[in-house]
């Protein structure tokens, strides 16, 4: 799901719409007609950047459910119908070609998961492919949505001032003063708040010599 690419005049769609013509890929749940980006209805796939886990392998797995929705498509020609208009101004579509619905066939397929926050309609494709062992079910990988939300809070979390001053001074529940270097186990969950009376430090003998003692393992 791309939010960067809203290339439609939102004013130009609205629900009950048919859209229809040849498709370009944006990514693995949502293409655009001409110049009319539309996510496909009830399913959501790996993000472009996406990467899961096979084995020892770590697969481009946004890339490739990008790839399968190409040749689910081909050069044929496309049929939306507008469902409903998300959030970010974008029409949501149940689309077809040659008669195959693309958005059951991208789960079938195992290379998107149904998006039951909004919709069960593919649930019964999911567990096929998923019994089958296909697309994302052979392989370790993290909801879409999840990923999503987790690249969210990776990017609002507040960062040292000073890059090469990145030990963690928090202060826990019981008040005790506690640092955290990069590396540790739960470094990347530690929030710093400066209200608090948080802080960073630059070396741990910094951290020490201000009353804060190093996390028990």
């Amino acid at each position: 799901m791309s939010f960067g690419l809203l290339a439609f005049a939102a004013s130009s769609v609205i629900v009950g719409a048919h859209l229809s013509g040849p498709a370009r890929v944006v990514d693995g749940d949502t293409i655009a007609i001409g110049n009319t980006s539309i996510r496909i209805s009830g399913i959501d796939a790996p993000e472009r950047d996406q990467r899961c886990q096979q084995g020892t392998a770590e697969i481009a797995c946004g890339r490739q459910a990008s790839s399968t929705l190409r040749e689910i498509i081909g050069t044929a020609s496309v049929q939306c119908s507008v469902t409903s208009i998300d959030r970010y101004e974008r029409p949501i579509g149940t689309c077809f070609v040659k008669g195959r619905d693309v958005g059951a066939s991208m789960v079938v397929a195992g290379w998107a998961v149904a998006f039951t926050r909004y919709s069960d309609r593919y649930l019964p494709e999911q567990a096929a492919a998923r019994a089958a062992h296909r697309g994302l079910w052979t392989m370790r990988f993290l909801e879409p949505a999840a990923f999503r939300r987790a690249k969210r809070e990776k990017l609002s979390a507040p960062s040292s001032p000073n890059p090469t001053c990145a030990i963690k001074g928090n202060i826990n529940a019981k008040g005790a003063r506690i640092f955290h270097q990069p590396g540790e186990k739960g470094y990347n969950d530690v929030r710093i708040d400066a209200a608090d009376g948080e802080r960073w430090f630059c070396s741990t003998a910094e951290a020490i010599n201000a009353g804060w003692r190093p996390r028990r393992r």
